[in-house]
């Protein structure tokens, strides 16, 4: 009898229950199992069943099963493109063709090559393997107009032979070692045509004897290319006639029997608009174009937006004759003008202190300013139509009017430093043919800068290049002088002046200026701190002026006495101050307001004031200050004498250029000009300034008049403007204001 348990279920029932769960996982891991195994047995048929096609270049294919048809598919799984037989095509262009019984692959066509042949894309014969642009050493083209070299130079850089460092486009360089290097043929002929000589003279790829559309012979020659790799391998390509179709070109590989066709065609969108910018179509042959298509035009050295301006001697010349062009005074060339650029630290403290471009040529002018920088950023801006001759020869610049140039411009300009260091100048000469009937000019450089190494100026190389640019390119050789020079002709610090001679009809007016005791750099003894600063001054200028009847006058733009008391007493045109020794200022006793010659209201002393040093004796008026010394000797001064002969020379500070002397009704020929100038009995005025200043020591202002409301002026040897005939008769009128203490207006009428 089975024992029962607390539970009332029997030892023998338990058991059962555990044996039945064991066989429960049992049987669940064998199940898994067969999957397992039936999975694996499928994949190892599926890679058992699949059939691996390798093509001659090595690439791997396979044959596969889709949709129950038989495919051949590359390694990602892809089923290749097929022909209209259903062939598979590869990479290659290999034809294989798949058994769709057994999946067995066939080759039906493989590409036929020679030695050195290569296979590209759809079946297509290289002529030599793809070699891509990272391995070219150099490439020559040679043709009927072309013969230019590109090379890799020791800093492994593209250079053009024979014109190292001058710029070109790259991406057109590119597209020319596309076509040398990756020479992927259209078609190889089979069974080429040869001539009795065994040469492919059908196909213009061997020399021979040709007539041209007149009848006449002429000796052929194939055009070539010769591709040198970087190791060492060389490629000489001949190139023939163009094929009937027009689509390509029949082309030879040097050395092999065979004849080939290639399209070299060029899209016009990858030429530079530094190139052949009328090309609006596809080129033929990249071995048409020019090197000049390549060449990045320039006719100067590169600027920049920040040193453009830095030139000095710019001289623009008109005519062929070129001797001395660095000098304008003393060359032979036609001089139109000429000037310099100051930066702001060499011209601190000089007499151009206040004008960054100075007038080299002709003397006398100021240079207008927006003129110019005009004419410097023409170089730095400048838009080209097209390179036309890289390395012209004589007869070159002979057919762009470049022997006998319209213009040439002179300058030298001076880049900025990158490390700070100084910088020696680059020299430029620019040649400038005459205008063409499109509206252009020719322009070739020769450009030099300084060699440390020879100490002396030499050609740099980049520039060798005749280019075609737009007038508008150049619109500054359409100014004429009146362009050129600032209307301001009179222009000049105070403190620079020491006469000033104002001739007339009626008698001459002779100012002597002294401007000694002024802490200015304008003196020598200048203290160390003004001439740091480059201070221009005038605060203690004095005058001596004498009239044309002879008349002193004088002047002093103030004075400074100490009493015996201690305070420091400070005259001037209007004022009367005092201060005691610690600067505090000091009530006047005796002074009063009255109204001087001028109409202004001054303080005046009653009384006098002795300085304690000097012992003389100063009395204060409305018109006048007297110094009498301790020996009675008395010298007498306008007291706003030298207020007004600020005001005098103010008014020529504003005096303008009213415009040419040659334009209008009343315009005047060269040679009335000349005749007018001829006689100065007859001028209205002359004014003449001298100054301190050893590089230009004298002004000259001579003034014709030759209507009722123009004055011809003639500054130095020049005479090309009027001014304002009531202009020169207020100066002259100023002047006699100026010895009588009567009011001057610089901005007011005559």
């Amino acid at each position: 009898m089975m024992q029962k348990n607390q539970n009332g279920t029997t030892t023998v029932g338990r058991r059962r229950r555990s044996v039945l769960k064991a066989q429960k996982r049992l049987i669940a891991a064998l199940l898994v199992c067969v999957v397992v195994l039936g999975v694996g047995l499928g994949v190892a048929k599926y890679y058992l069943n699949m059939t691996v096609y390798t093509d001659d270049d090595g690439a791997k294919y396979y044959v596969k099963q889709k949709g129950g048809v038989y495919v051949l598919c590359d390694k990602q799984g892809y089923t290749l493109e097929t022909t209209k037989e259903g062939y598979f095509n590869t990479a290659l262009g290999t034809l294989v063709e798949i058994d769709q019984k057994t999946g067995k692959p066939t080759v039906i066509a493989v590409v036929d090559t020679e030695d050195g042949e290569d296979v590209g894309t759809s079946r297509r014969i290289l002529m030599f393997r793809h070699t891509q642009q990272a391995s070219i050493q150099s490439i020559r083209v040679h043709t009927k107009t072309e013969d230019y070299t590109f090379y890799r130079d020791e800093n492994d850089k593209f250079q053009i032979k024979d014109y190292e460092d001058t710029a070109f486009d790259q991406a057109l360089l590119s597209q020319l070692a596309v076509s040398c290097g990756y020479p992927l043929t259209m078609q190889k002929i089979e069974d080429p045509i040869k001539d009795a000589d065994g040469k492919y003279t059908e196909y213009g790829l061997d020399d021979q004897k040709r007539t041209d559309e007149d009848g006449k012979e002429y000796d052929y020659t194939p055009d070539w290319y010769r591709l040198v790799d970087t190791s060492g391998n060389i490629h000489t390509v001949y190139i023939g006639d163009m094929i009937p179709s027009g689509g390509g070109y029949y082309v030879r590989y040097g050395g092999r029997d065979a004849v080939y066709i290639m399209n070299y065609s060029v899209d016009a969108s990858v030429i530079s608009v530094y190139g052949q910018s009328t090309l609006t179509e596809n080129v033929n042959s990249v071995f048409d174009l020019p090197i000049e298509t390549f060449v990045t035009p320039s006719v100067c050295y590169p600027m920049t937006l920040n040193s453009y301006f830095n030139v000095k001697n710019f001289s623009l010349f008109r005519g062929a004759d070129l001797a001395d062009v660095k000098d304008p005074e003393s060359s032979s060339a036609q001089p139109i003008v000429s000037f310099s650029y100051w930066d702001l630290e060499s011209r601190n403290g000089t007499f151009y202190a206040n004008t960054a471009y100075v007038m080299n040529y002709p003397k006398g002018y100021n240079v207008d300013s927006d003129a110019a920088n005009n004419a410097l950023q023409s170089f730095y801006k400048m838009e080209f139509l097209h390179v036309s001759k890289l390395g012209p020869t004589d007869d070159d610049m002979k057919e762009f009017g470049l022997d006998k140039p319209e213009y040439v411009i002179y300058f030298e300009y001076t880049p900025n430093s990158e490390d700070g260091s100084s910088v020696k100048p680059v020299n430029h000469t620019v040649f400038v043919s005459p205008m063409t009937d499109r509206g252009t000019y020719y322009v070739y450089s020769f450009v030099e800068t300084y060699f440390e190494s020879d100490k002396d100026y030499k050609p740099i190389s980049g520039h060798d290049m005749v280019v075609e640019v737009s007038r508008t390119q150049l619109f500054f050789l359409d100014y004429r002088m009146v362009d050129w020079v600032d209307s301001s002709y009179f222009s000049m610090n105070l403190a620079w002046a020491t006469e000033v001679i104002l001739e007339t009809p009626a008698g001459n007016y002779h100012f002597y200026l002294d401007n000694s005791e002024s802490d200015s750099v304008t003196n020598p003894t200048c203290s160390d701190s003004v001439k740091k600063d480059g201070k221009i001054a005038s605060d203690n200028m004095k005058l001596r002026a004498v009239g044309p009847d002879g008349t002193v006058m004088e002047a002093i733009s103030n004075i400074t006495i100490t009493d015996a008391k201690g305070f420091t007493w400070t005259i001037d045109d209007t004022t009367v101050k005092a201060v005691d020794s610690s600067g505090n200022k000091v009530n006047i006793r005796g002074g009063k307001y009255e109204t001087n010659s001028r109409g202004e209201e001054v303080v005046v002393l009653v009384g006098s004031v002795t300085d304690a040093k000097t012992g003389n004796k100063v009395e204060v008026g409305a018109n006048t200050i007297v110094v009498t010394t301790p020996e009675g000797v008395s010298k007498t001064y306008l007291r706003c004498g030298m207020a007004n002969f600020r005001k005098f020379f103010q008014s020529l500070l504003y005096a303008s250029i009213a415009g040419d002397a040659h334009d209008g009704e009343s315009g005047l020929t060269d040679e009335q000009i000349k005749s007018i100038t001829s006689d100065p009995t007859k001028a209205q005025a002359k004014l003449t300034v001298l100054t301190s200043y050893d590089k230009i020591p004298k002004f000259e202002y001579t003034f014709y008049p030759y209507t009722e409301r123009r004055s011809l002026i003639q500054i130095g040897d020049s005479a090309e403007f009027y001014v304002t005939r009531s202009f020169v008769d207020k100066i002259i009128a100023d002047a006699g204001r100026l010895m009588t203490g009567e009011t001057i207006t610089p901005t007011g009428k005559y």
